[in-house]
């Protein structure tokens, strides 16, 4: 049977859209047996980042990504648009087809997992996809043979691809693999021997502290394995691998799982093996506080605190330029002529990042920062004038803004039509560049809040799990601005009708022991 060769399939599995795709498109029925084979049962345990991802969904997922991918591709019958896709990936191959080469031996799942970082420009990796027969995607795969010779490892048949690429495939297990040959040989080991990645402890305790029941995929990143595999050739910065991982907030491991219903594709995140550590503030408080009609927002929480702890980490990694960072922190202190705890941090508490704008005319946006003490930020706006004017060239117009207390007005470059402004009223200190949305900003409590829109409020409740967002992005405005730019270019008016299926992105995270857990959330129209 003419067959897509281990070149074609090399194009499917590294790509990734085609297995990808076939997931979102709920593509083929899922079957038992061999077909649900875990394929990190063939993976080594020392392997560094491993992702997965259900390729035949069933179930109340596969109802699921098929009303999202419906909504998503403009179509009643998505699987048929996707297979169609792969197709004309194998058509060189006369009488290839997903149908008649792919389907009779394609599993539940498929993964991908970098296996040895020996050479960080060429890492090893290998490609396991859950086999309903092995020999049928063996026979699959060598087509008329003229692309691929035969060899055998461990008592297994394998191909590799002809020419100078390191690319072979065959079976490990109940599973079918493609990769380096490096790769391919580790997988073969795995499944004959205990050190699978799914017997491993770290594993184990990622996949549970991770949403799994809904999942179409699932990431797994083991960090500290990662950073000794790239520092191992390197002795110096090998010496460094603790202040490194300290650098990277002292997490064990990363995982993400991706979920989809009828309303969202999700992704959930998990932080392993951080410190405990008090939270600054509320983010979440901070964005919802922001003005309604906000496209943009990003709740940050207390910013004295966060800049604290900032300042906190950068200086146990140790000596910076061979310098002690308290040294280095007294000798900015003294050029500045303030004191960036008393004068700037104290008074700092909540504070959100924003955009507004329906349209070039009116966008602007800005930082919003709650005063702890009015006082103390009114007496830091008259020392930090003076800064400004030594670091920018520009003279500051001592000027409030429209509906502020007390402020600053800083050009934005000779002769330009913008100004930075800068302004406090009660407990609020705004920075912005639009004269209209920093006035409305500084009133605020006009009951006009993000935190009130529907649209914002559609979009929390689908983060779920008591987690609130700190993110959000009005996507559709977000394309309205593209297509003002993009005009009439048809690349992309042949993706708009694709992004138009999209709708408010939010984000939000919560802390549970050691573990910091977030969600992602694109709501699908």
């Amino acid at each position: 049977m003419p067959a897509p060769t281990l070149p074609d399939l090399r194009r499917l599995a590294l790509g990734g859209a085609a297995v990808a795709a076939l997931a979102l498109a709920g593509c083929g029925d899922s079957e038992s047996g061999d077909a649900g084979t875990d394929p990190a049962a063939v993976i080594p345990a020392s392997a560094p980042l491993y992702f997965e991802l259900t390729v035949r969904p069933d179930g109340d997922l596969r109802s699921d990504v098929e009303a999202v991918a419906k909504k998503v591709l403009r179509t009643q019958d998505p699987a048929a648009e996707i297979t169609k896709a792969i197709d004309q990936v194998v058509k060189d191959q006369d009488g290839a087809s997903f149908d008649k080469s792919i389907d009779p031996w394609l599993g539940d799942k498929a993964a991908v997992a970098i296996t040895s970082l020996r050479d960080p420009e060429k890492p090893d990796f290998a490609v396991a996809i859950a086999s309903k027969d092995n020999d049928k995607a063996f026979e699959a795969l060598k087509g008329d043979g003229k692309d691929t010779v035969e060899a055998e490892y461990d008592g297994e048949k394998y191909l590799r691809e002809t020419g100078d690429d390191d690319l072979v495939a065959g079976p490990a297990g109940d599973t079918f693999v493609i990769g380096t040959e490096a790769g391919y040989k580790s997988a073969v080991d795995a499944a004959k021997a205990d050190s699978q990645l799914d017997d491993a402890a770290a594993f184990k305790k990622a996949r549970e502290n991770t949403s799994q029941d809904d999942a179409l995929g699932f990431v797994y990143i083991d960090v500290l394995k990662g950073v000794q595999a790239l520092t191992a050739s390197e002795p110096l910065i090998a010496s460094q691998i603790e202040p490194l991982q300290q650098a990277l907030g002292g997490a064990t491991s990363v995982t993400a799982a991706i979920a989809v219903d009828d309303g969202a594709i999700r992704i959930e995140t998990a932080q392993q093996g951080l410190p405990a550590q008090q939270a600054a503030g509320d983010p979440a408080a901070a964005l919802a506080d922001l003005p309604g009609g906000t496209v943009l927002g990003v709740g940050l929480g207390e910013i004295g605190a966060i800049a604290r702890q900032a300042i906190q980490q950068i200086g146990a990694i140790g000596p910076v330029a061979g310098q002690d960072p308290q040294t280095l922190l007294r000798g900015l202190e003294s050029s500045l002529g303030l004191s960036i705890e008393d004068d700037l941090l104290s008074w700092m508490g909540q504070g959100a990042l924003f955009v507004q704008g329906r349209s070039l005319a009116d966008v602007g946006g800005g930082l919003v920062v709650t005063s702890k003490d009015p006082a103390k930020t009114k007496a830091a706006l008259t020392k930090i004038v003076p800064l400004i004017e030594r670091f920018s060239g520009q003279q500051v117009v001592q000027r409030a803004p429209a509906g502020a207390d007390a402020g600053f007005r800083v050009p934005l470059g000779d002769g330009a039509p913008f100004e930075l402004l800068v302004g406090l009223k009660d407990d609020r200190f705004v920075v912005g560049v639009n004269p209209t949305l920093v006035q409305k900003t500084l009133e605020g409590g006009s009951g006009d809040r993000l935190g009130d829109q529907a649209a914002f409020k559609a979009a929390a409740a689908k983060v779920g799990d008591g987690i609130k967002p700190a993110f959000y992005l009005d996507f559709p405005t977000v394309v309205s601005f593209l297509a003002l730019g993009a005009g009439s270019d048809p690349s992309f008016q042949q993706a708009k009708p694709y992004l138009d299926a999209f709708g408010a992105i939010v984000a939000g995270a919560k802390r549970e022991g050691d573990t910091y857990r977030s969600r992602f959330v694109l709501t699908v129209k």
